[in-house]
């Protein structure tokens, strides 16, 4: 499966709040492109929903350190 089709169906699991789910699928997004800032958000906000806030935080800095200048990144 291309990240592409990995993309729309994390997000499909995002949009039926099935957050687990949706963090699978972008971990694997992530696997084959580390530097897709806006992957690093989106799996950020699922793992805020799915309370492991610790890991959000790694989310959204590794977002930052890709693109300092991602507002949803720094929202989060």
């Amino acid at each position: 499966m291309d990240n592409e089709s990995l993309f729309k169906r994390a997000i499909q699991h995002m949009d039926s709040k099935n957050y687990a789910r949706a963090i699978d699928y972008f971990k694997v997004i992530l696997s084959e492109d580390k530097n897709n800032d806006d992957v690093w958000v989106l799996l950020g906000l699922c793992q805020t929903k799915a309370d492991e806030f610790d890991k959000a935080y790694m989310s959204f800095n590794n977002a930052l350190k890709i693109n300092s200048k991602n507002s949803f990144a720094w929202s989060g």
